[in-house]
């Protein structure tokens, strides 16, 4: 047999921790044994050509103008993959699964493959569409070949809401420990060109600003520390919809921050972003299942303040930082405060114990070997 074709089906290549996964593995994929295919509903997702400069990768986007456009959907899914004949067919989320198990299903000996990555999901702030794909997919879910789920609390979760358990694997996230990894200096230049003093605390909040990242507890905490520590900033790196940004300098105003809250927006180089940081905080109160900005933070040895949502504590460990309940910020001000706080020696011994942490669980190269294993392992099961 000739290499292992996987055709992975998702909406679109905007950056997210989803995308951020999937380039990881098309990089590390080993090119001699794996042919992969990457092909998106919509077109000009702005890391479209981070994907289409990875060798041994092919892209083709089915170009649909929306949700609706269901026939061309099917239609230039189902020629793609005539021409194509890939042995897997890999869905990435929501409506992406459920279409590649009809397609899928079409092609002899082709297996298909579903990949999970949210936890206890509150789908009322989401579109109508993401909360029936989900329970769709729930019914349908035993006719996939295997659902992967990014952590072990969302497989859990995903059970419990009535996927089929003998189909669901785990393969954790995995982080490029070359890519984040300590830099102070260029997190003291970034520093300097915000016009932070040198010296002063900085915490960071890396992520998308969206619902489930819950950024309103985060600032009530924020307003907290800045009580007790005068000289505290904060920085903002992520994007999201204007109107909710909005919202949310509003209560900034309110709170009294607003003048020490640096919004970043999103940032190529995330990496200066986390070695500006004296401290992260993840602050998302539900629908996290690999919180991968807690994982990149500790990779750069940059502690976090967590919240207890998806794998959050396996990921911080017994040495990365502090984790408390969602949706309080007084506990979360708290574990902020106390890692400000640390004596030095302390600080350096469990940021230094952080990153070999996140190097011997999280390392992108153990996630590329377990997903070679299921590529390999179920087009053997085909074959025999």
């Amino acid at each position: 047999m000739g290499k292992i074709k996987i055709q992975f089906l998702l909406g679109k290549l905007n950056p997210g921790g989803a995308e951020r996964q999937l380039i990881a593995l098309l990089e590390g994929l080993d090119k001699e044994r794996f042919l992969p295919l990457v092909i998106t509903y919509y077109q000009g997702g702005s890391w479209e050509s981070k994907v289409k400069n990875i060798s041994g990768v092919k892209y083709e986007s089915l170009r649909l103008k929306g949700r609706v456009d269901i026939i061309r959907l099917l239609a230039g899914l189902s020629r793609i993959s005539r021409t194509f004949k890939p042995h897997i067919l890999f869905g990435l989320m929501g409506d992406a699964c459920t279409v590649s198990l009809f397609v899928g299903r079409l092609f002899k000996n082709c297996k298909v493959i579903w990949g999970l990555r949210a936890s206890n999901m509150d789908f009322t702030r989401y579109s109508k569409v993401s909360g029936i794909a989900y329970k769709l997919n729930a019914l349908l879910s035993s006719r996939a070949d295997l659902v992967i789920s990014n952590s072990w609390v969302g497989k859990k979760y995903h059970i419990s809401k009535g996927y089929c358990k003998n189909k669901i694997t785990v393969v954790p996230n995995g982080i490029d420990t070359k890519i984040f990894q300590p830099a102070p200096e260029a997190g003291k230049r970034l520093c300097k060109n915000l016009g932070i003093p040198s010296g002063m605390p900085v915490i960071g909040r890396i992520g998308r600003i969206d619902p489930m990242k819950d950024y309103k507890t985060f600032f009530k905490a924020c307003s907290l520390v800045s009580k007790k520590v005068p000289q505290v900033h904060f920085i903002i790196a992520g994007d999201g919809p204007p109107l909710f940004i909005e919202e949310l300098k509003a209560l900034n105003k309110k709170l009294g921050i607003s003048n020490r809250v640096f919004w970043l927006g999103q940032q190529e180089d995330i990496v200066s972003v986390y070695n500006a940081c004296t401290v992260t905080c993840s602050s998302s109160s539900f629908g996290e299942g690999f919180p991968n900005a807690v994982a990149e933070s500790l990779s750069c040895e940059v502690l976090c303040a967590a919240t207890d949502v998806g794998d959050t504590s396996i990921i911080i460990g017994r040495h990365g930082g502090l984790v408390v309940p969602p949706k309080n910020s007084e506990a979360l001000a708290q574990a902020m405060l106390k890692l400000l706080f640390l004596p030095k020696n302390k600080r350096l011994e469990m940021e230094k114990s952080a990153r070999k942490h996140i190097e011997k669980n999280f390392g992108i190269e153990r996630m590329v070997m377990a997903y070679e294993k299921v590529f390999s392992n179920i087009v053997d099961m085909a074959h025999h």
